[in-house]
């Protein structure tokens, strides 16, 4: 749950850290899978979230004048790395979505409290992409909980006609 009383500045230090660790977990992800189609979707994911925590740590820097953010107090911290080792993939997709969902309201709340149209218009763009990111993931895991062995196969799909 996100606290509300979080400040613009700490949003973007907390969110910077957010995306270093769903890039951690998109690249475990991919050394997870065989699929090579699912395997780069989440290699992209892995790059937009590098991307995103750039972003957020050059506007973090913008306004405070410090390279990286410092862990903010009791309560505001986001919860403990993930052990991706000891977790399937399917549950590491669901934890993957539930990241996604709270980062979308994170960026929200941000964007609400931005003093700056900068740093507003940034925020609203970074809760656009965890939004698709959530979908994206999604689309994985409705795939993967039909057709178990998806993640397993190499080539992806073998598709059979079964039409006339």
């Amino acid at each position: 749950m996100i606290d509300k009383d979080l400040t613009a500045v700490e949003i973007l230090g907390i969110g910077a850290r957010s995306e270093e660790e769903s890039y951690k977990l998109y690249r475990k992800l991919a050394q997870k899978v065989k699929n090579k189609i699912v395997k780069e979707k989440l290699l992209s994911l892995a790059r937009e979230e590098k991307l995103h925590k750039e972003m957020l740590l050059k506007k973090y820097n913008e306004l405070t004048g410090e390279k990286f953010p410092p862990i903010p107090p009791r309560g505001r911290e986001r919860k403990e790395t993930i052990n991706t080792e000891e977790i399937a993939i399917k549950e590491l997709i669901q934890i993957a979505i539930s990241k996604e969902r709270e980062a979308y309201k994170l960026y929200s709340l941000g964007a609400s409290k931005a003093k700056d149209l900068s740093g507003k218009c940034m925020l609203e763009y970074l809760a656009g992409f965890e939004k698709n990111h959530e979908r994206i993931l999604k689309t994985e895991l409705e795939i993967l909980e039909r057709f178990p062995k998806w993640f397993e196969e190499e080539d992806g799909f073998r598709f059979t006609h079964v039409g006339p």
